[in-house]
Order: C-alpha cells, then structure tokens, then sequence
C-alpha cells in the first residue's frame, strides 16, 4: 500500500540549512544533433514528456555535468543524426525551477537505487528545495567542493544524525566505490524546468561534433549569439553513446579556462 502522507522533507530541511558551495556551475541539457539544429533554428528549447511525470512536459538539466547519455541504445552509425550535443546553460538563464533531485530520478523510477533505500521511500521525499543555490547546498555537504562534485567523489567523512535516514541513503548511494550497473547520475543533481525556454542569452558553451560545427548555418548562430562551441571529432560508424570519455574532457577543459574547476 503506498503512503498517502506528504513527503518527507527531513532531506529538504538538512540542506536548507547548508552554506551553498561556490562557484556556480552551468545547467547541462543534453540533446543530439537533429533536434539541436532545430532548437537554433527556432531559438526555443521546446519540454518533452518522460516516463517518470507523465504528463507533465519538462526539460532536464544535470548541475555541471554532462551526465546524460542520449539514444544509449542506438547503434554505430555513420550519420550524425543522433550524436550528442551538450548545452551549457548560464546558472541563473533556467527559472523558474519547477524541481531539483540530488541524483538521476529516472535511475530512482527503474529502481536502480533500491539497494540504497528503504522500500517505502518515495521520489518525492528526496526532492529539494527548487533554488538556484540549492545545487551548492548538496555539494556543500556531501562532497565539499564543486570540484569534488564534478568528479563525482563524495567527501571522505559526512557527520549525520542518525534520524536523517534519506540523507544516510544518498550518502551511501554516492559512496558506492564498488563495480556495477550505476554511473555517475547516481551523485548528479538534476533540475527540473517547465519549458518552452528560449535560448537568447542563456547558453554559455555548446559541446558539438565537429562535422556539425562546420556549417556555415551553425557557426553563424552560435557567433550571433556569442556561444563558444566546443566541437568533438565524430568518427564513422560510432555508436552516440561512445561519446561520453570525449565530451567530459571538453566540459571540464572549458570549466578549467573559466576557473570553476582546478
């Protein structure tokens, strides 16, 4: 029987009560090459509708990290179509927020997690306080620094009451140092908009493959609105998913020149 009280909100309260980690990082939407051509033709991120809320459309953004591995289960390809394209949004350009979870709820909604928790624990009691410095109020706690965080390295000793029983879950959660089935969304921040949002103004960098940064149509958008991109070699016969190694390294060579990483 599910429970029909409010959700807990001993999680949301602990971290309210946190300094927020500086300095602020991106917001990374990832998408891939053919709807990425049509949001800068048409200046709007459009929301899509995902198992998790039904019904609600939504678009999803990992703090800092380019966490997300878009069509993981396509196969090698020659075409571009379905490459991986990561935008990094300015911190502050995506309000207001409709929600913000300390991991993937996706992996929380498969149940990927369920070793970490108690079986009448819901999504919901994990949601957070929907605040641009909500993301550095998590790091804060449970990994330091916000280059700890993007390395996805939970700081070493979290003092927490034994009453805290969903911070004690994600804490084992992010601690996990073991092989197996989850990556490195179990630890990513994920925040959550109620779109259509137009992407004037809000987008800091674009992480491309490189056949799509040689069109003219590309470079003269992304140089009217002054995005820097940072194209990747795409190679023949590839599948999406084999991307990621490549697009981590841009991601963080850029957080570097920009000095929110060491």
């Amino acid at each position: 029987m599910h429970r029909l009280t409010m959700p807990r909100q001993r999680l949301r309260n602990l971290i309210q009560k946190q300094p927020a980690a500086t300095p602020y990082l991106p917001l990374v939407h990832t998408t891939d090459v053919y709807r990425m051509t049509n949001v800068l033709e048409d200046g709007v991120l459009e929301p899509r509708e995902c198992d998790v809320f039904k019904g609600e459309p939504l678009l999803y953004f990992f703090y800092g990290r380019p966490s997300y591995r878009i069509n993981s289960n396509e196969g090698a390809t020659g075409l571009d179509h379905y490459l991986p394209v990561c935008i990094l949004f300015r911190s502050n350009a995506v309000a207001p927020i409709k929600r913000i979870f300390p991991f993937d709820s996706g992996g929380f909604h498969r149940a990927l997690y369920a070793d970490a928790f108690h079986k009448d624990m819901r999504l919901d009691d994990f949601g957070l306080e929907p605040n641009t410095d909500t993301p550095g109020r998590v790091i804060s706690l449970f990994f330091e620094s916000a280059d700890a965080y993007l390395r996805a390295r939970s700081a070493p000793a979290v003092s927490l009451d034994p009453s805290e029983l969903e911070a004690k879950s994600y804490l084992a959660l992010i601690s996990q140092r073991l092989s197996n089935t989850m990556d490195n969304r179990v630890s990513g921040i994920e925040l959550q908009f109620e779109g259509p949002l137009a992407i004037d103004g809000a987008i800091e960098a674009i992480i491309l493959p490189d056949t799509l940064y040689c069109s003219p149509f590309i470079q003269s958008k992304l140089t009217r609105s002054k995005i820097e991109a940072l194209p990747y070699p795409q190679i023949d016969r590839q599948r999406p998913s084999e991307y990621v190694t490549k697009i981590f390294d841009l991601c963080f060579e850029y957080y570097r020149r920009s000095g929110l990483m060491k």
